[in-house]
């Protein structure tokens, strides 16, 4: 994805271009992942976790999801982007090992300050690739 804006969880979870996003855990399957379920208390103090995919199964918050989905301090916002899921591509090795850096790192979160060459190259070889949008539902809605 190519970063376009950045907002806080309360602009994210107030912004009406983004209520869509929003778990609607009696809709379709697509509506039932939302993905705006996080906001500060009236106070600012405590987050709120809405009941979603990432609550406990009685619709109690899991602290540790919400502690590890606001470990960052923006949700990040984008047009521009691909969504592989069980269509994934495979990145060529020399995007995985690029003087020890690699576009694909394991784990959670986001890398950022590759080097420029890098990401030119990089850039250049995913835009060749990709239609935007959604190219493949999630992996683990097939099961």
């Amino acid at each position: 994805m190519r970063v376009e804006e950045a907002l806080s969880y309360d602009q994210y979870w107030s912004d009406p271009r983004f209520q869509q996003k929003k778990p609607n855990l009696f809709g379709s399957l697509k509506q039932r992942y939302g993905d705006n379920i996080y906001h500060r208390s009236p106070d600012g103090g405590v987050w709120i976790q809405e009941d979603s995919r990432h609550s406990r199964e009685d619709g109690s918050p899991h602290m540790r999801h919400i502690e590890r989905d606001t470990s960052a301090p923006r949700v990040l916002i984008s047009e521009t982007f691909v969504y592989h899921g069980c269509n994934a591509i495979v990145i060529p090795g020399e995007f995985r090992n690029w003087d020890g850096h690699d576009v694909c790192p394991s784990g959670p979160g986001y890398r950022c300050n590759f080097p420029e060459k890098l990401q030119k190259a990089f850039t250049f070889w995913l835009e060749s690739q990709m239609h935007q949008g959604i190219a493949g539902e999630p992996v683990d809605w097939s099961s």
